[in-house]
């Protein structure tokens, strides 16, 4: 799938009202500044987004509290992964660079 201009992998998982979705860029020769993201929904909620790329850089793009912290816990292991549409962009931004990568 497309998403932001650049090739990437769409994982999901879902466990009732949780919704998780990983993106990972596509193909193999990918440039180091193309971003991986994990979104989590509750419900139709967007309640987390986060990205990073291999230079170091990352960014919470949403947090927002809430009962889905508790569901995400006590979550059972994934299923296998499904393909399914990418996420939206929104909510609170946060940005730092990390040297753990």
């Amino acid at each position: 799938m497309t998403y932001d201009e650049e090739d990437k992998h769409l994982r999901q998982f879902q466990d009732g009202a949780l919704n998780m979705e990983l993106l990972i860029p596509f193909r193999p020769g990918a440039q180091p500044t193309e971003y991986f993201s994990i979104a989590i929904r509750h419900g139709s909620l967007k309640v987390f987004e986060i990205r990073w790329d291999k230079t170091g850089y990352f960014k919470v793009c949403v947090f927002k509290s809430g009962d889905w912290e508790r569901t995400l816990h006590v979550a059972r292991s994934p299923e296998p992964p499904t393909v399914g549409s990418g996420c939206s962009k929104s909510g609170n931004e946060q940005t730092r660079r990390s040297t753990a990568f």
